[in-house]
């Protein structure tokens, strides 16, 4: 049989959540390998799977954009639409943590204007 795999693929067993609809819906599946570029995911009892959702990884506190590329009746290929699995992401808590600091600096600079004024 012909392997037309790009890229080295490692067998994994990760829990994850598929999350789209601006977040309103999600599915759980389980990553069952992993390459640079993509991953292969388990679906149970999953009637929809949209062409492009962020997939989150709680194991590995991660986050990606994915796009689907096949479809097989539980399973589906999915590729990173921007990066890649094996570089270091940004763990979820510190990007949460990130925004909330950065709107409060921008609050107290507004309040430091204001008080300026008087």
């Amino acid at each position: 049989m012909l392997d037309r795999r790009k890229e080295q693929r490692w067998p994994a067993y990760l829990g994850g959540t598929l999350c789209f609809n601006k977040r309103m819906s999600t599915a759980d599946c389980v990553l069952r390998n992993t390459s640079p570029s993509g991953a292969k995911l388990a679906l149970y009892n999953v009637p929809f799977v949209p062409d492009e959702f962020d997939l989150v990884i709680p194991q590995w506190h991660a986050e990606y954009r994915m796009r689907v590329k096949w479809r097989r009746n539980d399973q589906v290929g999915i590729e990173v639409v921007d990066g890649e699995l094996s570089e270091h992401p940004t763990r979820l808590a510190r990007a949460r943590r990130l925004k909330r600091l950065e709107r409060e600096n921008k609050e107290l600079r507004l309040r430091l204007s204001l008080s300026d004024l008087d």
